[in-house]
């Protein structure tokens, strides 16, 4: 959301070592708190000092991001991002867990 700490955000991801070679996309969620994606990302080159993809739907920006097969996808930013996320990827019949085994003492 614009009205957060962005900067402080971008800083933090990019002082971990885990992601110091990560591929960045950026992108927003809809309502109009949100930062758009171009803005996001010029200020992750900036902050960052390396270049961010701005992909403004997120459903396309995590398409790409599962696409690229380069290892793990991490959602950050705004609670409304990762409902985002999550809402396509519980959606996808390939990505929803088998259902729980019951105790074979259990009785359905």
């Amino acid at each position: 959301m614009a009205d957060k700490d962005v900067d402080g955000v971008i800083r933090a991801l990019n002082g971990s070592t885990l992601l110091r070679a990560a591929r960045v996309i950026c992108t927003a969620p809809e309502g109009g708190r949100a930062l758009p994606a171009e803005d996001l990302a010029a200020r992750w080159a900036s902050l960052a000092g390396r270049a961010a993809e701005a992909v403004p739907e997120p459903a396309a920006a995590l398409d790409s991001a599962l696409s690229s097969g380069s290892g793990p996808v991490i959602v950050a930013g705004s609670l409304y991002l990762v409902g985002a996320a999550r809402s396509i990827l519980v959606a996808d019949p390939d990505l929803v867990p088998d259902p729980p085994l019951l105790h074979p003492e259990v009785a359905p």
